[in-house]
């Protein structure tokens, strides 16, 4: 099985640029539902505000140095109760980090009074894109399922080729998904996110691990898409879309 970084450098044209895909706040939705409906994900730009995302980084910065120990020898205060999985993280972070960082429920990631969640969350749900999200769904009512929902605090390590479909890795009734990063995410640099595109329009077969596999990977290399994301871009996926995280070996955080 070949590594990531191997495959993009035979094939270069998987981080091109993607203009058809790719929109910014004079789109208006329709015209973005309708791409996001044939292609299986769309770019928004400038979604949110740099400032914003950088104070949010921070706090997960801040909540990673301060409640993931970095070490078996961390202690609790004196008399102080666990939190609860609701209150804090979970215990498989009790000795701190893997080597690719660590992934935590969102309403856990809180430092200083600051929720990194409610933050991002309450600029999205007021910005250009939640009419898109909206004339996607075809409704006003969305429901945010935060239980299926993830933080995660990354470091780009050398990865095995693959890809999986939120509608078996995640939940088959839920639509779609949005990747939101934190800060710049500049392919060959940077863990991201990549995609098949156009998305198929159905289930395919998939590993125990609810990945689909290196073989389908590999069949598909002239269709896939590695965005580049400026801080404040947004994807939006659909649940049938395949999608892999990008991994280089750099190290970066």
């Amino acid at each position: 099985m070949p590594y990531f970084h191997e495959v993009v450098a035979q094939h270069p044209k998987m981080l091109r640029s993607r203009p058809d895909l790719s929109f910014s706040r004079d789109s208006t939705p329709r015209v973005v539902a309708d791409q996001w409906r044939r292609s299986g994900v769309v770019l928004l730009r400038e979604v949110l505000s740099p400032e914003m995302l950088a104070g949010c980084r921070q706090a997960f910065g801040q909540f990673i140095e301060t409640e993931i120990k970095k070490s078996g020898d961390a202690q609790s205060p004196d008399n102080a109760a666990p939190p609860t999985l609701d209150e804090g993280p979970r215990p498989e972070w009790a000795d701190g980090e893997t080597i690719h960082g660590s992934w935590h429920l969102p309403w856990t990631i809180r430092h200083g009074g600051q929720s990194p969640t409610s933050t991002v969350l309450s600029e999205l749900i007021t910005s250009w894109a939640w009419p898109v999200i909206e004339e996607i769904c075809d409704s006003k009512d969305i429901v945010v399922m935060l239980g299926l929902c993830l933080g995660r605090h990354n470091f780009d390590q050398p990865l095995l080729v693959g890809a999986h479909q939120d509608a078996t890795a995640v939940n088959p009734e839920v639509p779609l998904s949005i990747w939101i990063p934190l800060q710049e995410v500049a392919p060959m640099r940077d863990s991201g996110l990549g995609f098949v595109v156009p998305a198929p329009d159905h289930v395919l077969p998939a590993e125990p691990n609810n990945d689909v596999g290196s073989s389908y990977f590999m069949s598909q290399l002239g269709r896939m898409w590695i965005p580049n994301y400026q801080a404040g871009h947004l994807t939006i996926h659909s649940k049938f879309s395949p999608h892999f995280t990008t991994g280089y070996g750099t190290m970066s955080d």
